[in-house]
């Protein structure tokens, strides 16, 4: 979030970003993936993270897979 920051402060405009990476808690029997869409606006940040198991772009799957069951 620091570097989605940082972006924002230095362009000035609002910054999205995606990441993806892998999981695992405690009382789970295998990692999973993790899509994190990372926002600084002139409201302030906003962090969302949605665990998935289906393969593709992690924008995608973001924006059209899981805003769309919304």
């Amino acid at each position: 979030m620091q570097w989605v920051q940082a972006l924002a402060e230095l362009i000035g405009e609002k910054q999205r970003e995606f990441y993806q990476f892998y999981y695992g808690a405690g009382s789970w029997t295998r990692c999973r993936k993790v899509i994190a869409k990372l926002e600084v606006t002139e409201k302030g940040e906003n962090q969302r993270y949605i665990v998935c198991h289906p393969v593709g772009d992690k924008q995608h799957l973001y924006g059209e897979v899981y805003c769309a069951k919304g």
